[in-house]
């Protein structure tokens, strides 16, 4: 994941299903930070690079933990 003015990202999700009466979604997600987490964290002494990356390292935890 790439954070700065001119970051760019890509989400391509692949969901195979053999059954054609299934319903299934994906949860890839391209977007920016919510600005009030950034502010909330800037006003508990954070600079505005470390509250992006406790955000980011935030969301990005559960999925490094998880057994694929």
């Amino acid at each position: 994941m790439l954070v700065k003015n001119q970051a760019r990202g890509e989400s391509v999700p692949v969901v195979r299903v053999g059954d054609p009466k299934a319903q299934v979604t994906h949860e890839a997600a391209i977007g920016t930070v919510d600005q009030t987490q950034l502010e909330t964290l800037m006003a508990h002494g954070l600079t505005p690079d470390q509250a992006i990356e406790l955000v980011i390292s935030g969301m990005l935890r559960p999925a490094a933990t998880e057994p694929a």
